[in-house]
């Protein structure tokens, strides 16, 4: 079970993810509602404290989709990293085209809630 309690993230990470077509994003989207609470069950015990999953809708005939984390601790976001190869390979979905993926880190120096 993972832990309610307020955690204090240390870095960010936001990837956004530029697909060809429509079709393409779609599938990404069932993979994230089909994966997105394991995902998130699975490595919040490393130090995962949040993740949104959001599509942008404000461009027309742009299909791009982003995620944005929130870690502990850069220590946090090392150890998700190793782990994350083997979460895919248990996932293993099999979808046939890669998006151009934008993946910027980030230190976070001020937040409001």
């Amino acid at each position: 079970e993972v832990s309610m309690e307020e955690k204090k993230p240390e870095l960010s990470s936001v990837n956004v993810f530029s697909f060809k077509t429509e079709a393409e994003m779609i599938v990404w989207i069932k993979f994230w509602e089909k994966h997105g609470d394991d995902y998130f069950k699975r490595f919040a015990p490393f130090g995962l404290v949040k993740i949104t999953f959001n599509q942008v809708w404000n461009k027309k005939n742009v299909f791009k989709t982003s995620t944005y984390f929130e870690y502990e601790s850069p220590e946090a976001f090392k150890k998700i990293q190793k782990e994350m190869e083997t979460w895919r390979k248990d996932v293993n979905d099999d979808y046939k085209f890669l998006p151009i993926v934008d993946a910027t880190r980030n230190i976070i120096l001020q937040q409001f809630e």
